[in-house]
């Protein structure tokens, strides 16, 4: 029997492809057109729908917030009522019926006729017009309730200070008889709004259901009518698929070949200890590098990325840019190969990585570069290799580590042999504190892999605004007892938080310089208490003629941090105590009262206090005094402490001035601010009146510490008297 002559692969392709695309599909695609229309029906609908239901819900929330509005209405008449009686300001109570009475009348308005009506955002909600007969008559009985009531709040309404006592019982007269039948008229409007959103809801779901079903039909054609034509065309592409195998065959044949290559390639480039790889003239890494590389870069898939990019990810701005026009150079073929290999920006270059438990992991890596050229002498490819000389780096480091550490100590030792064993003791828990406060503001996750924004860089700058107060709190603490090392490293690390709160952008790496410098403070410190256990342990060993014990450190301190700012100023001032002694204060605030206190005598001896010859041509006597007193508070439970110094006392023109400058006002606003007024702006993070800052003031944080001490971490009052020339005394009230 005669089977006529077999098809060839491209011939039954052929047949395949005979006729055209549309007279094929013709069913196919009349059945997905009208599939496509029912869905986008349906999507129509259910944005139609969900847009009534929205509007149905705004309704029926401002429906039900009329309720509310009307008790609150009669509360604060009661409140208008029972302040007068008590002879107290009405103003912000009538200013919030004002309020809740234009809400009210607003929205009952807009039910009427048809409106726009503040929502509880305060942005405007448009409202239909109510048109349903319970709807109507609910709100015909509401509004005839309401316009005797809008007569009887008027008198109250228009009132700027105190009410006529007889509209005002008139109002409250006429309320407590009809606030219960209009509550009960806006529940009446309430129901029947959410009654007819039912109906709605439900025609509208019976519509999408029947669409639904159409839906399903169609798509069940389309189904059947896919698998018809697919078993058509199965017995044909079974027969492609078999002359396909061999073709397979042959290719895995080659392909087995290649793989072989190439885990020999891999296996040599997992073996080598550098970073090997090419770069095309737009910087992308090629497809084979070694495996080392990924260590390295902290990336698992380096092909086909930008090393201009990796760069920019790894250096800092400045060294990024003299990096990526390195490059340029190294593509641009009339620039000799050899000049720039001996000017190599990357030949050592220190980077950092974040560390999942904290902090940064620092690396060192050494690049060089080699061209790869075209017969026609352009550059083809850059061959770069990386070293990761971190070792190398780390032994350099820790040999100037230990010689700076051993100068360090020796500097330490000779400071805590000035200072008495208690205070420093104090000095330390509290310093340490601080740095365990300052490690949680520059925990890492909180920097890396953020996208830079406004909400970002306000977070940032919160931030610096809290190791600012935290690191001059450290500073005046070190101060006190004559601990110059770690006054000048607060120095060191104030002039970086203050060169960066000027900045116009913020970025996590800007504090890699703080974390450094907190933790160089952090090792002196723990050097501090192992010289200081060091030098016990010898004391304890040595025969030593008993001393009288110190009666109150406190008090004692602040004689210590007077003389250190006497001998630093050259400015002469004796302290008077009225009470004020370390058993009068609660233990819970004195670490906070002792910080405080130190920096109002430091900000006295900077600002206050003048000179002996200033004072002597004031008639004033050549020693200025400081007094601290502490007695109970008038209001229960409280302390009252203060601190007052006879010197210049404050000028406020000066401060206002100061003000305008930094920006805290404008001259317009400035003017309209009476002198108290402007007092509480020298508490302002970043006011100073000193020019230039140095160890003891000109930051801008002194007070803002103090600030933030009494009225934020303790939860108490703060209060400034003061005549210019004369004094200035800061007033705490704290809770006991």
């Amino acid at each position: 029997m005669n089977e006529g002559p077999v098809k060839t692969h491209s011939e039954m392709l052929h047949d395949l492809q005979g006729h055209s695309f549309f007279s094929k599909y013709k069913e196919v695609i009349f059945a997905i057109a009208l599939f496509i229309a029912l869905d986008v029906g349906v999507l129509i609908l259910n944005y139609y729908t969900s847009y009534q239901l929205q509007n149905d819900g705004q309704a029926i929330n401002l429906a039900g917030r009329q309720r509310m509005l009307s008790q609150k209405m009669v509360k604060e008449l009661y409140l208008i009522q029972d302040f007068q009686s008590q002879f107290l300001p009405t103003e912000a109570i009538i200013k919030d019926f004002n309020k809740t009475y234009e809400l009210f009348d607003g929205t009952l308005t807009a039910f009427k006729i048809g409106g726009t009506a503040m929502n509880a955002s305060n942005k405007p909600v448009l409202l239909k017009k109510i048109t349903t007969e319970k709807g109507l008559a609910s709100l015909e009985n509401a509004t005839l309730i309401w316009d005797p009531y809008k007569e009887f709040l008027k008198p109250i309404l228009l009132s700027t200070g105190e009410v006529p006592i007889e509209s005002l019982t008139a109002a409250i007269q006429y309320a407590k008889e009809k606030n219960i039948p209009l509550l009960k008229e806006m529940n009446n409007l309430t129901v029947e709004l959410e009654s007819n959103s039912a109906e709605a809801t439900q025609r509208m779901r019976t519509i999408q259901a029947i669409a639904l079903a159409l839906i399903i039909l169609n798509f069940s054609y389309i189904i059947y009518d896919f698998l018809t034509k697919i078993k058509k065309t199965d017995k044909t592409v079974l027969s492609i698929a078999e002359n396909l195998e061999k073709t397979n065959l042959d290719l895995e044949d080659a392909n087995n070949k290649i793989r072989q290559a190439q885990a020999e390639t891999g296996l040599m480039f997992s073996s080598i200890k550098q970073g090997l790889f090419l770069i095309n003239p737009e910087y992308k890494i090629g497809s084979q590098y070694t495996t080392e590389l990924k260590t390295m870069f902290q990336i698992d898939d380096l092909e086909g990325m930008s090393f201009i990019g990796i760069l920019q990810r790894l250096l800092p701005e400045k060294m990024y840019r003299i990096s990526r026009d390195y490059m340029e150079m190294m593509f641009d073929p009339t620039k000799k190969e050899k000049a720039l290999i001996t000017v190599n920006p990357l030949n050592e270059i220190e980077v950092n990585f974040s560390d999942p438990k904290g902090g940064f992991i620092t690396k060192f890596f050494e690049f060089s570069f080699r061209r790869i050229l075209n017969p026609d002498r352009t550059v083809h490819r850059v061959f770069i290799t990386v070293r990761d000389t971190t070792k190398q780096a780390q032994l350099t480091r820790q040999l100037h580590e230990s010689e700076k550490k051993k100068e360090r100590q020796f500097e330490l030792l000779f400071a805590i042999l000035h200072v008495e064993s208690g205070a420093l003791q104090s000095f330390t828990q509290s310093t340490r504190q601080s740095l365990d406060e300052m490690n949680q503001e520059l925990k890492a996750e909180d920097f890396v892999g953020v996208t830079l924004g406004i909400a970002q860089d306000a977070m940032l700058r919160q931030r610096l605004d809290s190791l600012f107060r935290k690191i001059h709190i450290i500073k005046g603490t070190a101060g006190a007892i004559g601990l110059d090392y770690f006054v000048n490293l607060s120095h060191e690390i104030e002039s970086k938080i203050q060169k960066l709160k000027t900045a116009v952008k913020l970025s996590g790496e800007d504090f890699l310089g703080i974390v450094l410098q907190k933790s160089e403070m952090k090792a002196a410190l723990d050097e501090i208490e192992d010289l200081s256990k060091k030098l016990t342990e010898m004391k304890s060993t040595t025969p030593v003629v008993a001393l009288e014990p110190i009666q109150d450190p406190l008090q004692s301190g602040i004689h210590k941090l007077l003389s250190t700012l006497q001998l630093q100023t050259g400015k002469k001032a004796r302290v008077e105590f009225q009470g004020f002694d370390q058993k009068a204060i609660p233990q819970k605030h004195l670490s906070s009262i002792r910080d405080v206190v130190t920096q109002l005598i430091r900000n006295s001896f900077a600002y206050g206090i003048e000179s002996e010859e200033e004072r002597i041509k004031k008639h004033k006597n050549s020693i200025a005094t400081l007094l601290l007193s502490c007695s109970p508070a008038e209001t229960p439970g409280h302390l009252h402490i203060s601190f007052r110094d006879d010197g210049q006392g404050l000028d406020i023109e000066r401060i206002r001035s100061i003000c305008i400058r930094k920006g805290f006002m404008t001259p317009e606003e400035s003017q309209n601010l009476s002198n108290e007024a402007i007092v509480p702006y020298i508490f302002h993070s970043g006011f100073s009146t000193q020019a230039e800052p140095n160890t003891l003031s000109g930051r801008g944080v002194g007070l803002d510490v103090v600030s933030n001490e009494i009225i934020t971490k303790i939860g108490g009052n703060l209060f400034v008297n003061y005549e210019k020339g004369e004094f200035c005394e800061f007033i705490m009230e704290i809770p006991v």
